[in-house]
């Protein structure tokens, strides 16, 4: 009887304030676990089935922080000392990205800048780019400054390429704005031929046509090269260009990834197998909940973050301020709970090595063949190596659950 009078009463709300109910009952529900020690209670996804011979995707770090280190005196401490825990635990590569003029991801204005110093201090770690914004750029210097990290780290880069998407980043290229995604399209056979060595003819400056070639030479011979994918449609752009995919799961659940992986291997163009990289949040603790307990509040204010400095670009589109008129505090607030607790149920490496494999199971189902672990989103620095320590256990647990496999 009471459970009927509940459920009537909350039909009877109207949306929003139903939203605001559901939420703070979800508060309550973390603060009551917290207290006990468990943190806040998240259902964890289905572990999809995985054969015997199913691979483990590689491990990698991925790196985007917002502001919270912008105050420090030295900002890269934490970026240097995981780059020291990747090295000596065996991970597969570090990305670092391309970020001008804001608050978000303030730290990284050039990654071939970061790659370089990233390079002196490894011996194995792949250098990536996650991502080069090349609209922003002429690929020529691109090439030069990529072919200079590629000999620091004896052959370790690749960078993946993206069209930009916040209009302030183009006061650096103010006329490629518009044309940004041809041109980042346009860009690729110039980026290949010209690692290769192969004379690319331009005017100089008393217009006259001259055939320059990028020095240094790389010591790779082929400039491995991603596309960085948002939503579903720029899978299929990425298998014709023959590039392989950095993307994550802002807009795509693990089920809708895998039907376009799928769609991407039986298109893909290029002369090297396809490689699909997919980015998410990560914090790996042993106890139970305290991953979750920890990340939840970081998670909610890094994904807030980026949605604020996404709508500055998404302002300019009338169906985006239609959807947003009349939005309040407590409509967003409601939004971001519910955003945050999607993240921590089905869309992050955020639990105990053993929740964490089971996520990494589904990832493999799906396609994935690099998970890169972003993991500077906000929490203190010493929970971030603390939940790098438990990491390379998610890995040994997925090898195990192959071994175990039918």
């Amino acid at each position: 009887m009471g459970s009927v009078s509940v459920k009537s009463r909350l039909e009877a709300l109207s949306p929003d304030k139903r939203e605001l109910f559901l939420r703070r009952m979800r508060e309550a529900q973390r603060q009551r676990a917290g207290a006990e020690g468990r943190g806040p209670v998240v259902a964890s996804a289905p572990t999809a089935p995985v054969a015997r011979g199913t691979r483990v995707p590689a491990f990698s770090l991925f790196f985007f922080s917002s502001n919270a280190a912008e105050q420090e005196p030295r900002k890269y401490e934490l970026l240097l000392r995981c780059v020291e825990v990747a090295e000596r635990e065996g991970l597969h590569a570090i990305w670092t990205p391309e970020r001008h003029f804001v608050d978000f991801g303030a730290l990284f204005p050039n990654p071939a800048v970061l790659g370089a110093a990233l390079a002196a201090r490894t011996s194995r770690l792949g250098i990536r780019a996650g991502s080069v914004a090349v609209p922003l750029h002429d690929p020529l210097r691109v090439v030069e400054e990529w072919s200079v990290v590629d000999n620091l780290s004896g052959g370790r880069v690749g960078i993946s390429l993206a069209s930009g998407w916040h209009p302030d980043d183009f006061v650096l290229a103010p006329e490629a704005f518009e044309a940004r995604h041809q041109r980042t399209a346009e860009a690729v056979a110039l980026l290949r031929s010209a690692w290769a060595g192969t004379p690319v003819r331009r005017l100089n400056g008393l217009q006259q046509f001259v055939e320059v070639t990028p020095r240094p030479r790389p010591l790779q011979r082929e400039l491995p090269l991603w596309l960085t994918v948002v939503r579903a449609g720029g899978f299929a752009h990425a298998a014709k260009l023959g590039l392989h995919v950095l993307t994550g799961l802002m807009d795509l659940d693990v089920d809708e990834l895998g039907r376009c992986v799928a769609d991407y291997r039986r298109d893909f163009s290029g002369s090297t197998p396809a490689w699909l990289t997919l980015t998410v949040h990560t914090h790996v603790r042993p106890e139970p909940g305290r991953a979750r307990a920890t990340a939840h509040g970081p998670l909610r204010d890094y994904l807030r973050s980026f949605i604020h400095t996404s709508r500055g670009s998404l302002m300019a589109q009338p169906e985006a301020r239609a959807a947003v008129a009349g939005l309040t505090a407590l409509d967003e607030e409601a939004i971001m709970a519910r955003i945050t607790d999607r993240y921590l149920q089905s869309r992050s490496l955020i639990g105990t090595p053993e929740e964490c494999a089971g996520f990494v199971d589904r990832l493999a189902v799906a396609g994935v063949d690099e998970v890169a672990c972003l993991v500077d989103f906000g929490l203190p620095a010493e929970d971030v190596l603390e939940g790098l320590t438990h990491l390379v256990r998610v890995r040994d647990a997925a090898v195990r659950r192959r071994e175990h496999a039918p």
